[in-house]
């Protein structure tokens, strides 16, 4: 047998190894999907069961909320199976910064409301691959300044609602590392020089002072200080503001319309 017949032979027996590969390579992406959509439906029963609200898009992505009654025990493991979530709230006031490691995997996430809880902004040291949240709601919570500064690890933020705080000089300071285009800081306590300097560092467009400790002769002073940046006081809530933001300011006052929405 010359060469060319010996490669001949081994073509032939070469071939139909690798279609056979590319067949169970087939079927066991098949299987692997077929068992994501298994975990995905048991999950959502799961959180339902555990007292989450949940939304079901036609299995193209979900959003969970866990209301004050909620086991979050029980919820939080849960969220391992939803690599769709896209929303996810809390009402839980021991929600807190070790919880929000349950959230590092899902990289979906767009939105994330963690209103009146325990979180301080440390535990976000994990989202650096969140490349699609942009909107993060911490109104009410205890912030820290290293927890504000943690804060800038998330590629896509936008738009931060850190309401009903005390925003400090080194929370100020802290935030200048941010690329929030929107702040909102509604019925929080601010230094008014440091938020000054924040607003000169040139990276916020818009700020909403509603309900502040600033009398309105210091928003308008840091509206002529600053003429590039819009500052919205009282009632003129900006539409960006307003189409993410619902009047107790926790996100999003609905979700999108669906026709194929499952509850």
């Amino acid at each position: 047998m010359d060469a060319t017949e010996t490669r001949g032979l081994a073509s032939r027996r070469v071939v139909p190894r690798l279609i056979a590969l590319g067949i169970v390579a087939i079927v066991v992406v098949l299987l692997w999907q077929w068992l994501e959509s298994v975990n995905r439906q048991e999950a959502l029963e799961q959180l339902v069961a555990a007292g989450a609200d949940v939304t079901d898009f036609a299995g193209q992505k979900s959003s969970v909320s866990l209301p004050k009654t909620a086991d979050k025990a029980v919820a939080m493991p849960l969220l391992a199976n939803l690599p769709d979530l896209w929303f996810f709230e809390v009402r839980k006031p021991d929600f807190n910064d070790q919880d929000l490691t349950f959230l590092n995997p899902l990289k979906k996430l767009e939105l994330l409301a963690l209103p009146d809880t325990q979180v301080t902004g440390e535990g976000f040291a994990g989202f650096a691959n969140h490349t699609q949240l942009y909107l993060v709601n911490v109104s009410g919570c205890p912030l820290s300044a290293k927890g504000l500064k943690q804060l800038s690890v998330i590629p896509s933020l936008d738009y931060l609602n850190a309401g009903r705080t005390n925003l400090t000089a080194k929370h100020l300071q802290a935030m200048q590392e941010l690329k929030v285009r929107l702040l909102s800081v509604v019925e929080a306590h601010v230094d008014r020089v440091e938020l000054q300097n924040l607003l000169k560092a040139g990276q916020i467009q818009e700020v909403d002072l509603t309900d502040t400790n600033l009398s309105m002769k210091e928003i308008d002073d840091l509206r002529a200080a600053v003429p590039q940046v819009k500052i919205h006081a009282m009632s003129s809530h900006p539409k960006a503001l307003r189409q993410t933001a619902n009047p107790d300011h926790s996100l999003p006052a609905q979700l999108p319309a669906d026709d194929n929405a499952q509850p």
